[in-house]
């Protein structure tokens, strides 16, 4: 995909451009009636020119604030294992690989999920699930000047990680009505911060994807809520979503 917005004013402009190129293969073999297997893999090449220029004030010129462009790739990796203990009960487990190729960054995760089905109108389910995410590419190759050189101040920054926790309720009025019930909640931990006590600066909030502050994964974060649907099927013509969320985030 490409990303470009462009805003520009008499004394502002923004061109930023974002690229990437996937390759992706999965493998899905049974290994017999009760169990499954899946492996796969993702490549992604990134790439990204940043650019910025702006005035101090009206009377001021023009300034060079951004002009940085570079390229890295990230490496994911998977596999899954689902078992059928009974006709009624479905268990999912898996690890996933995640390498950033710019600093050598890299989590293995684990995942794990149970299915019930109570009877054919009620489900009940629970997964885990521990998840790695890139910082935004800004954030690792913003460039600041210290001593006369060119330094990036967070090219070493690791991964925001989550532990994930998910259960969930499903009903079915009949074949086309559905209710859904989801309870989730997700604990952050490595969030990159400032490594000021003074500066409340966190990855998990930024609204300027290009950051010089030096940060460290010492951040803390949580997210958890409530989610309800009801979903008809298309039938005669007719289909209905109807969605609701009551969610709380801190960081």
């Amino acid at each position: 995909y490409l990303e470009k917005p462009d805003s520009s004013s008499a004394g502002y402009k923004e061109d930023n451009t974002t690229s990437r190129f996937s390759i992706s293969s999965t493998l899905n073999h049974r290994i017999s009636s009760r169990n499954t297997l899946r492996i796969g893999g993702i490549v992604n090449l990134v790439g990204f020119d940043y650019y910025q220029i702006s005035k101090e004030n009206r009377t001021a010129p023009l300034e060079e604030k951004i002009n940085t462009n570079a390229n890295t790739t990230t490496i994911q990796g998977f596999a899954q294992w689902q078992f059928r203990l009974t006709d009624n009960l479905t268990f999912n487990s898996g690890l996933h690989y995640l390498q950033l190729l710019y600093n050598n960054t890299n989590n293995i995760e684990p995942r794990f999920s149970v299915k019930w089905d109570v009877n054919r109108k009620n489900t009940l389910a629970f997964g885990y699930g521990l998840h790695s995410q890139v910082q935004p590419w800004g954030v690792y190759f913003a460039e600041a000047i210290k001593d006369g050189e060119t330094i990036y101040p967070n090219k070493n920054l690791g991964f925001t990680k989550a532990q994930h926790y998910v259960a969930s309720y499903s009903h079915l009025f009949n074949k086309n009505l559905r209710l859904k019930a989801e309870a989730y909640y997700q604990q952050l931990y490595d969030v990159p911060v400032s490594t000021s006590d003074t500066n409340t600066i966190s990855t998990i909030n930024i609204s300027d994807c290009y950051v010089t502050d030096p940060l460290v994964n010492n951040g803390k974060g949580k997210n958890y809520g409530i989610e309800l649907s009801l979903e008809k099927n298309l039938d005669n013509h007719f289909y209905l979503l109807f969605s609701n969320a009551l969610y709380q985030s801190k960081y």
